[in-house]
């Protein structure tokens, strides 16, 4: 990420001397995404506010609502999980304005694993997963629909449902090494690994634990 983050700020530095405007919004967005990896959540929540400002003095809306899921991202990731609820729901109304049902299915997801995370109302957790699939299905998105089946398991994880959590996890585990998707490959790993165990599946638990270590090594 480091060559990135360089190359993200020269670009900040010339459209500032420029004056560009767009330009200036877009480095900032790019900035505020790479700081969010590295977990500099300050920096991200800066950096993509206003990136979202700039783009909303632009007429831009979508991307200033990825602005805003990117910044729920960092908040959720901080545990900040009312201002990610908050910036969330601004998000998807600016989708469903714009008719971007994509943009509607990661919404959805990301209020799914906000709720996930913060472990409040996994019913609803569960629903908002099942409805971001079903967009990403509609669409034949299937390189997003890792994310809501990764989901979805974990969730049937937690409510011990395990029969109907390990095809789930394994699906969106063999398509995120297929189509390369960014995912929480080592949270699923780990989830599937921890049902195996709890199935008596030792062995294949044992390569997944390992699998997890790779992944997080190469983080």
């Amino acid at each position: 990420n480091l060559p990135l983050e360089r190359l993200a700020e020269e670009s900040l530095a010339l459209y500032q001397q420029l004056g560009d405007p767009v330009g200036i919004a877009h480095s900032l967005s790019r900035l505020g995404g790479i700081a969010r990896i590295r977990s500099q959540f300050a920096l991200a929540h800066a950096q993509l506010e206003e990136a979202a400002t700039r783009f909303q003095a632009l007429g831009n809306r979508w991307r200033q609502g990825q602005c805003y899921t990117e910044w729920a991202r960092a908040a959720t990731e901080e545990g900040q999980y009312e201002q990610a609820r908050t910036l969330l729901e601004e998000s998807l109304l600016l989708y469903q304005k714009l008719g971007d049902t994509q943009r509607v299915g990661w919404v959805r997801y990301l209020q799914a694993r906000l709720l996930f995370v913060w472990q409040r109302d996994l019913a609803l957790a569960q629903q908002l997963a099942k409805q971001s699939l079903a967009h990403f299905r509609e669409r034949g998105d299937t390189p997003f629909s890792v994310y809501p089946l990764g989901l979805l398991g974990l969730i049937h994880l937690e409510q011990g449902k395990l029969e109907a959590a390990r095809p789930l996890l394994e699906e969106s585990l063999a398509i995120g090494k297929q189509t390369g998707v960014e995912t929480d490959a080592v949270h699923l790993a780990l989830g599937l690994a921890r049902l195996l165990t709890l199935q008596g599946d030792a062995p294949s638990a044992h390569h997944l634990y390992r699998e997890s270590l790779d992944l997080l090594f190469e983080c």
